[in-house]
């Protein structure tokens, strides 16, 4: 009844089974363990006893805690192993650190329990006092350094976490820098001519995208009047472009040809044209999170990023975004936002897929059991995660083996990176795969010597009442 309440899971008849079952076979093996022990120690020791010799002592101890402890242990762990609660890598640990709490428990209690209310009550009026007391002031010392060792280990574990994270942060913001340069190069390649045909610019454009694995596809998207727009359309398709039109999305989501506007922002230069031929001609005004980084990109002159973007021509599994340049006419003024608007030339777009942007970056993260995010800020809350990524040995989080909410905040750490006038947040999570492969036992180890001592020195104290009872009496 304890283990249920915080894993029960009722969302599937398959899920309730399966808390219910994990949940009976810890109980099982726990009532099992105390049936096994309490017969264990009533064979070997003639329960009752007074414990006033080095055998009965060493006897109830010994089969009371290490030898029927290995039940629930087992039992328990296997059961959330099968269960898939925990991994086959948390498995030794998980099993350790009960099989030391219940073992220990009993060394500790037990015999505390039988002092208390044990019989015959007569042997036990003058030994109670003294080994209760001394028994506490034993296991106090043992758990205080149990915490002690425990926050060294915590520090280190998080010391290193946060090492690792801020190592593979620096590289994403150098990274993060270089993609907006890119812009920058064509935009002078612009500012030096008062004209840049289809192949000029491929030319220029051809060898960068070896360069930066997550650049999908750059583009020279012109400013066009409705009353060129017949003009820009015959240009293209007199350039081989046969089937050249300004279009945008419908409502049904298609390409279809652009409603008559004042004003279009066509996709004209395209590289590389294969793979993204459905981007060719595609009016970045007629899409409402386009034409917002449009209009920030003009008025500032400055690169403007949009929110996170499925992308016309890859409408893969990993979000995209663009990234937008304003171009203003060759020897006029653009010290004004009225300068930069009537001046307006055109846009240098690049687009960019998130996820491969993210694993250049990552692919220096050599770490497994960490997860990572990232996040766009200055969006809505609903479209704010840009990109996720687990570890494939990571298990699913469990209720029934989460980290406490320190814990979970130590081993979380973010940062914050401008891209185009919007505020992307990295943040990196320890998974408990990642905790399992670097907490040491040593924690444990100090717990476990401090409880065996406190044992021994109770073992040691039962029997030395034990005898002076016997002489008083």
């Amino acid at each position: 009844l304890i283990n249920i309440g915080p894993s029960f899971e009722a969302t599937t008849p398959a899920l309730i089974l399966k808390s219910v079952a994990i949940t009976s076979a810890i109980a099982l093996g726990s009532s099992l363990q105390a049936v096994v022990g309490a017969r264990l120690i009533r064979r070997a020791v003639q329960f009752p006893t007074p414990l006033d010799s080095g055998r009965s002592v060493g006897l109830f101890l010994l089969l009371g805690g290490p030898v029927s402890c290995l039940l629930a242990a087992t039992v328990g762990v296997t059961s959330l192993f099968v269960g898939g609660v925990i991994s086959a890598t948390a498995y030794p640990f998980s099993w350790w650190t009960w099989w030391v709490g219940d073992a220990l428990g009993v060394l500790v209690f037990t015999p505390l329990v039988v002092i208390w209310r044990g019989t015959p009550q007569p042997l036990w009026q003058g030994r109670w006092r003294t080994i209760s007391l001394l028994t506490g002031i034993s296991f106090a010392i043992g758990v205080m350094l149990f915490i002690v060792a425990s926050a060294w280990e915590q520090d280190r574990i998080t010391q290193n976490f946060r090492r690792q994270a801020q190592q593979t942060i620096g590289h994403f913001e150098t990274d993060l820098a270089r993609y907006p340069e890119i812009l920058h190069s064509i935009g002078r390649f612009y500012a030096s001519s008062d004209e840049v045909d289809r192949q000029a610019f491929r030319a220029f454009v051809s060898s960068l995208f070896s360069r930066y694995p997550g650049l999908q596809a750059l583009s020279w998207s012109p400013r066009v009047p409705e009353t060129e727009r017949f003009v820009y359309e015959e240009a293209a398709r007199q350039a081989g472009y046969q089937d050249f039109e300004v279009t945008e999305l419908n409502a049904q989501g298609t390409l279809a040809r652009a409603q008559t506007r004042a004003e279009y922002v066509p996709v004209y230069y395209l590289e590389p044209y294969d793979g993204n031929e459905q981007a060719l001609g595609f009016d970045l005004a007629s899409e409402p999170t386009r034409l917002d980084a449009l209009q920030r990109a003009r008025d500032t002159g400055e690169p403007a990023a949009t929110a996170r973007l499925t992308l016309v021509q890859d409408p893969g599994d990993q979000f995209g975004v663009l990234i937008l340049l304003p171009v203003y006419r060759n020897g006029l003024p653009q010290e004004t936002v009225d300068d930069r608007r009537k001046n307006l030339r055109g846009y240098i777009s690049g687009v960019f897929r998130i996820g491969d942007m993210l694993q250049m970056s990552l692919a220096r993260f050599e770490e497994s059991g960490i997860s990572f995010r990232l996040y766009d800020e200055t969006t809505s809350s609903e479209l704010q995660q840009l990109y996720p990524y687990h570890p494939q040995r990571a298990p699913a989080p469990s209720s029934m083996v989460e980290e406490d909410d320190a814990v979970r905040h130590a081993l979380r750490w973010t940062s914050t990176a401008e891209m185009g006038g919007r505020r992307w947040r990295l943040q990196f999570d320890a998974t408990p795969d990642y905790l399992a492969a670097r907490r040491s036992w040593s924690a444990w180890i100090v717990l476990a010597g401090g409880l065996l001592f406190t044992g021994l020195l109770q073992g040691f104290l039962l029997v030395l009442t034990g005898a002076t009872e016997r002489s008083r009496q």
